[in-house]
Formats: structure tokens, sequence, C-alpha cells
């Protein structure tokens, strides 16, 4: 079981219930990275703080990973078009999804 000093702040939403927040120093964040995560991953509010600002941790969304693939299958058919990669079927393009 890993420790990590974070400072917990309550506060009350619309519908009353009680919600918890985390606010934790960038350097607990580093020698406590996975625990941290986990606990964006299950829906609690973290956030990090240091020198230059604070951030929020929030697990990226489904949308936006589709998004990213989208983008790396577009950057794909470019390298395709200029010659720089071998040219695929849409048959291929589409067993890769």
């Amino acid at each position: 079981m890993v420790t990590i000093s974070v400072t917990m702040v309550t506060f009350v939403s619309q519908s009353k219930s009680l919600r918890y927040m985390q606010v934790i120093p960038l350097s607990k964040f580093r020698t406590n990275q996975t625990a941290t995560l986990l606990r964006a991953i299950q829906g609690e509010s973290v956030f990090l703080t240091s020198r230059i600002g604070d951030f929020k941790l929030v697990p990226v969304s489904v949308e936006e990973k589709i998004a990213t693939r989208i983008r790396e299958g577009l950057n794909e058919v470019k390298r395709i078009e200029a010659g720089e990669q071998p040219a695929k079927s849409a048959n291929a393009f589409l067993d890769e999804l």
C-alpha cells in the first residue's frame, strides 16, 4: 500500500452530494504516479501543483482516442501519396481498425 501526502478538499455539488478533490504537489506525483493516475481513472478530481502552474488530471475519452486514430490514418495516407510508404488496399486499412 502506497501512502501519498495530499491535501483533500471537500465541496458540495449542486446535487448536495459530497465530492472530494485531491491537490498533489508535483514532487509527490513523481514518486507515486500509478496510484495517482488510478484515482483519476476512478473518477476522483486530481490536481497537480507546481511552480509553473496547476493541472487537472483527467482520463482520455473514447472520442479523443478515436480522433487520434483517424489523425494517424490520415497521416499514413499522406505518406503513401508522397511515396514514403508502400500503398495499401482499402481492405488493408479497414483491417487495421
